[in-house]
């Protein structure tokens, strides 16, 4: 019986991971629908102009071209196994992307693997490649946090709206970014092949930031495009909004609590109804690339074989 302990307390503690996500989940969608059903007259009636379609539009370009990043970061770390061609590990990326929307929030994880796996690599292997990207991306946006608490005022502003003071941001803003450096220096120590990952981490880490600021400033300007809110702690917040989807259980793509980060975060700094078809459009515009971005990749391995 005393053996078996281990196990289950891994067991319920697992068990008691998803039940907190599945409420997180319940309680950040109650939230938004409160606040739709609040603003529902004022949403209701917006409608996109011609010029902001076509600016929409471009942004989802942005965002489709920014995919780039997060998928070179798969196959920088793909690569510390083994080679493995571009071809092969963006693509994989790219099919794989669509299965965040599953229930879960791991489809597109293992998906990039079974994509994988009649290469060079062992199942082993590309599963370590995928728990270093489980690292590296929440990594990147904290590194991009950091650039934004040095260089706008977006982070402060954040900071105001749940109650924190300038000096607690300046105090964390020091502490987190040697745990960071600490805590990529633990994880390559511990997977094993440490000099090489150490190496891949500086390459892997500052790509994931870029797309971390890169994915703030898309929301950024959706606001500024659809509500003429404030740019820069859009920008934040969008980095901040990710991050918490990131971390929760089972939340598909983030949804509910992204956005509920979102509302929660700017509805001190512009229109609730505005805010609103911001953040229903910033969705619209992350789900239309990542379909852009599956369809492309599938046609390419249709028309292609795999190297």
């Amino acid at each position: 019986m005393e053996e078996n302990t281990p196990l289950r307390a891994g067991l319920w503690f697992r068990r008691g991971i998803r039940v907190a996500g599945v409420v997180l989940l319940v309680l950040s969608l109650g939230y938004i629908a409160l606040e739709v059903q609040r603003n529902w007259t004022e949403v209701s009636h917006w409608r996109p102009s011609s010029t902001e379609l076509v600016q929409l539009f471009g942004l989802t370009l942005v965002y489709i071209l920014t995919l780039s990043l997060p998928a070179e970061t798969w196959h920088q770390l793909v690569g510390v196994y083994g080679a493995e061609p571009r071809r092969r590990t963006w693509r994989s990326f790219g099919l794989a992307q669509i299965a965040r929307y599953l229930p879960g929030n791991v489809a597109h994880l293992i998906g990039r693997a079974m994509v994988l796996r009649d290469g060079p690599l062992s199942a082993k292997q590309l599963g370590l490649a995928t728990l270093l990207e489980l690292i590296a991306m929440p990594a990147g946006a904290v590194l991009a946090l950091l650039i934004a608490a040095l260089v706008t005022p977006g982070v402060d502003q954040i900071a105001q709206t749940i109650g924190w003071s300038e000096d607690t941001v300046r105090i964390l803003t020091l502490i987190s970014a040697p745990l960071l450096i600490a805590g990529l220096f633990i994880t390559s120590r511990i997977a094993g092949n440490s000099k090489e990952l150490t190496r891949t981490f500086c390459i892997v880490v500052p790509i994931c930031a870029l797309f971390m600021l890169g994915l703030g400033a898309i929301f950024g300007a959706i606001v500024w495009v659809v509500g003429q809110g404030p740019f820069l702690v859009a920008t934040v917040a969008g980095i901040c909004a990710w991050l918490v989807g990131y971390v929760t259980p089972g939340a598909p793509a983030g949804l509910g609590p992204r956005e509920a980060v979102l509302l929660l975060f700017l509805s001190n700094v512009m229109p609730a109804s505005g805010l609103i078809v911001a953040v229903a459009v910033f969705r619209l515009v992350t789900v239309s690339g990542d379909l852009v971005c599956f369809a492309m990749c599938a046609a390419v391995l249709r028309n292609g074989a795999p190297a």
